[in-house]
């Protein structure tokens, strides 16, 4: 996983056993598995809330400020002011 998706947020300890769960829960549905083990499993959390809705004067200045950034020749750096 590459750092900036972990330090995002965007993925988390459960989201493995997201995967393993929805497997697991499969193998019982087809009948290959008698038991389904996936409620042990860790569920993934969200980390972060859901952003809001931006306004449209929102999105306007986040536009204006992406423009300054990149015209000022300096980085575009999630996080950095």
């Amino acid at each position: 996983m590459p750092g900036w998706a972990s330090s995002a947020g965007f993925f988390d300890r459960g989201a493995a056993g997201g995967g393993a769960a929805a497997v697991l829960r499969v193998l019982h549905d087809e009948g290959l598995r008698g038991d389904d083990p996936s409620a042990a499993l860790p569920r993934p959390v969200m980390q972060r809330p859901l952003p809001k809705v931006l306004d449209m004067d929102e999105v306007e200045a986040m536009v204006v400020a992406v423009e300054e950034r990149a015209s000022s020749g300096r980085p575009l750096v999630a996080g950095e002011q």
